[in-house]
């Protein structure tokens, strides 16, 4: 438990009402995803910029826990591409997608992937 949580769950048990039980907690982790960063003018940043563009898109650099991860944290280069479409309600019962000029993501990682391999 981090010290945080421990200030917390303390703050909480020491105003409870007279008589009624403490607050436990229990954190049990899900997983380890460790970050990483890329810098914005890598050669591989660079090609995502391109190809978004190439697409009539915007490029946006954003810090996120993506698939990119764990290569990031290993020093290998690497970025995560939208795969094209909209969506919302991300990580929720009611998350949707809706598919419109989803071939553009797969034009974007194809051009990235060929800048990748020099090509």
């Amino acid at each position: 438990m981090s010290a945080q949580d421990a200030r917390i769950l303390a703050s909480h048990n020491a105003g409870r009402r007279p008589g009624t039980p403490a607050l436990q907690l229990e954190l049990t982790p899900l997983g380890d995803r460790p970050g990483g960063a890329i810098a914005p003018d890598a050669e591989l940043a660079h090609a995502a910029f391109e190809a978004t563009r190439l697409v009539g898109r915007t490029p946006e650099a954003a810090v996120a826990s993506t698939d990119a991860n764990i290569p990031l944290h290993l020093g290998i280069p690497a970025v995560a591409l939208g795969a094209g479409g909209r969506g919302g309600d991300v990580h929720t019962t009611r998350e949707w997608f809706e598919n419109r000029d989803g071939a553009l993501g797969l034009i974007r990682a194809m051009t990235v992937l060929a800048a990748a391999a020099g090509v």
